[in-house]
C-alpha cells in the first residue's frame, strides 16, 4: 500500500512537474500553491479535454470553469498525497519511477505522452 501510495505520487507529480512560482491560489499545510502551477494542470486538462471531445474547451467558458475548478482539486489532492508519503518517509525507486511513467505511455499512446509532455512544458 505504501509504496501504491508513493507511484501514485509521482504519477501525480508529473503533472505538476516543477513547482512554479506566481500568485498563490491555495495554501495546503503551510505549502502554497501557485497560480503557475495550477496553469500547468489546467493545460493538460484542456489537451486531455482536446484529445478526448475533439474540440478546444476554451471556447466554452461554462466548460473552462469546471476545468479549472476540477484542476485547483486535483492540485491539492497531489500535494496532500506528497506531503503523506514525505511524512512516512517514503521515496519512489528509480525502478518504480520508470516503471510507472512507462505503464502512463502504454496508457496514452505515443501521441497522447508527447501532448502531455508539451502541455506540461
Amino acid at each position: 500500500m505504501k509504496k501504491r501510495l508513493v507511484v501514485v505520487g509521482v504519477i501525480l507529480l508529473i503533472g505538476t512537474l516543477l513547482v512554479g512560482c506566481g500568485n498563490n491560489v491555495a495554501t495546503v499545510n503551510g505549502e502554497k500553491l501557485t497560480q503557475t502551477q495550477l496553469d500547468k494542470v489546467v493545460n493538460l486538462f484542456v489537451a486531455q479535454a482536446q484529445q478526448t471531445y475533439g474540440t478546444d474547451p476554451r471556447e466554452d467558458a461554462e466548460f473552462m470553469k469546471q476545468i479549472e475548478e476540477v484542476a485547483l482539486e486535483s492540485l491539492i489532492d497531489q500535494t496532500l498525497l506528497i506531503q503523506e508519503a514525505e511524512r512516512q518517509g517514503l521515496e519512489a525507486t528509480e525502478e518504480e519511477i520508470s516503471a510507472a511513467i512507462a505503464q502512463f505511455k502504454e496508457a496514452a499512446g505515443d501521441e497522447g505522452y508527447k501532448g502531455f509532455l508539451s502541455s506540461a512544458g
